[in-house]
């Protein structure tokens, strides 16, 4: 290997240990693999740009750059292609300031094609589109055989909204590196953009089987197979998310060596992770009943603010609310995991039974008596998510964009909404119920007594689909997987009725399309 001044076998199988490792997503072991390399065979480049690429990989940006960095220094590297690679880590870490004193590096040092390709990013993130352009055609002048700046050419077609002309470059980056995995995801995006989910979701397989350590590839494909309602390969694909750079750290507890396998659990203690948001949570704990209905001992991880709602559950479920006190067990899983393990895999073989949660008895009794005086039909609001710090999107309007709504006769609104924003004041005709509502047991039983919920993608909207509550959902013209597209009903609800936004109208257009329904 060059720069190898001193070939150690040892050392070399800790490094195929480790890009194996890294293949199959385990970076984990893969970072203590490559570590050992380096340690055996410190002044070996191969080794130090894996132990970087991994630490890269964690999002351990500065200590991937300093290992590089010492790198630099030893015989026989490739100085400008390590400052190029230091230049993406700044960028991936969001420091623009440094990523631009590597690119001026660069240029001083007379490297033609590295320092135009991280112009072009630069100016790419930047959105400066005609000096992202002139960059990336400086590098390909530069650099003809390198798909790189191809592909940033591209990119940049993309975003600016030229289709034909990107899949054109993308197509010949991959002319020239046919085992290039970049290209793959913008043609994935192109495809997407042009409603293709199941063309879109192929091309990011393609690039995840170019790059298996880009699980963010395989990531966005079970999102698309979901959405286009092809559950057997969507839930399959979606097992990519424990690798997910920007999400792995929700799955810290999770133990791979206790992990059920869908197996007979009859007998077996499970414990259940909760994962994501209080929604997706909702959504999915109807599969805990199913589990202990196949004989398994469940134990569920709860959320406090869930603890009390979950405890409807039918059958024998275990809730540790805030995860504290779990006993001992024999199996784990994920809870987004069910799914593919109990056999969902078509949208007709959801498990849709509703309801399958119930606001606590003398709380929903309370409520129907205090709502039942308020004449016409009552309509509960939520407007936003409150969930600020959610990985998955962003779901928000603002209440003025409702006003459609205010002059409907015959109809009473109060507002379910927890954490309105600083500058939204209720009027006087919409009651605020928000403020006596401490947990989603309370916002169950406050909706016991309401006729209809009106909600953006929220927990609150699942809670009423979850309660068999009539709700009705209004989501983006982009919206999440889980409401697939062009219907106007939910396979997981059957009390849900969708509005969906079209391309370029307004939410307020939107609400006024409620208004009349």
């Amino acid at each position: 290997m060059p720069g190898d001044t001193a070939p150690d076998a040892e050392a070399a199988a800790w490094h195929a240990r480790a890009c194996n490792s890294r293949a199959a997503g385990d970076f984990q072991a893969s970072l203590s693999q490559a570590g050992h390399a380096v340690r055996l065979a410190p002044r070996n480049p191969v080794y130090r740009r894996q132990l970087a690429s991994v630490l890269r990989q964690l999002e351990s940006y500065q200590d991937a750059i300093r290992v590089l960095r010492e790198t630099l220094s030893l015989d026989g590297v490739e100085i400008d292609e390590l400052l190029l690679e230091i230049g993406e880590i700044h960028l991936d870490a969001g420091d623009i300031g440094a990523a631009s004193t590597v690119a001026r590096e660069l240029v001083a040092r007379g490297a033609a094609f590295e320092g135009n390709l991280l112009a072009g990013q630069l100016a790419f993130r930047r959105k400066e589109w005609e000096e992202a352009l002139s960059s990336f055609r400086a590098a390909v002048d530069s650099r003809p055989g390198d798909c790189r700046p191809v592909n940033g050419l591209g990119v940049v077609s993309l975003s600016l909204g030229k289709p034909q002309e990107a899949r054109d470059l993308l197509e010949r980056a991959i002319a020239i590196d046919p085992a290039a995995w970049q290209p793959y995801t913008n043609l994935a995006l192109l495809a997407e953009q042009a409603g293709d989910l199941v063309g879109a979701a192929a091309l990011f397989e393609q690039a995840f089987s170019r790059n298996p350590a880009e699980a963010r590839a395989r990531f966005n494909a079970a999102l698309l197979y979901l959405k286009a309602g092809d559950f057997r390969k969507g839930w399959q694909a979606y097992e990519a998310r424990f690798q997910v750079p920007e999400i792995r750290h929700l799955f810290s507890q999770r133990e791979e060596t206790l992990l059920w396998d869908g197996g007979d659990p009859a007998g077996k203690d499970i414990l259940i992770l909760p994962e994501q948001g209080y929604g997706d949570q909702i959504q999915f704990c109807r599969y805990l009943p199913l589990l202990a209905a196949r004989g398994a001992r469940v134990h569920y991880a709860c959320h406090r603010e869930l603890a009390r709602l979950f405890a409807s559950l039918s059958g024998e479920i275990e809730l540790y609310p805030g995860g504290e006190g779990i006993p001992g067990h024999d199996l784990q899983c994920s809870l987004l995991s069910l799914p593919l393990l109990m056999g969902t895999d078509a949208p007709d073989k959801i498990p849709a039974r509703v309801p399958y949660l119930a606001a606590p008895t003398e709380d929903a009794c309370r409520w129907r008596e205090r709502l039942a005086c308020r004449q016409g039909l009552r309509v509960g609001l939520v407007w936003a998510s409150n969930n600020r710090d959610d990985p998955f999107r962003d779901r928000r309007l603002c209440l003025a964009d409702l006003e459609p709504l205010w002059p409907v006769a015959g109809c009473m609104f109060f507002s379910l909404q927890i954490g309105r924003g600083p500058d939204e004041t209720l009027p006087p005709w919409v009651e605020d119920l928000a403020g006596e509502l401490s947990d989603f047991a309370d916002t169950a039983a406050a909706m016991s007594g309401l006729d209809l919920v009106i909600s953006i993608d929220t927990a609150a909207a699942h809670l009423a689909g979850a309660l068999g509550q009539p709700v009705w959902l209004l989501v983006r013209e982009d919206a999440e997987w889980r409401w697939m597209t062009q219907r106007d009903d939910s396979p997981w609800y059957p009390s849900m009725k969708i509005f969906r936004r079209k391309s370029l109208q307004s939410w307020r257009a939107l609400a006024e399309e409620v208004a009349d329904a």
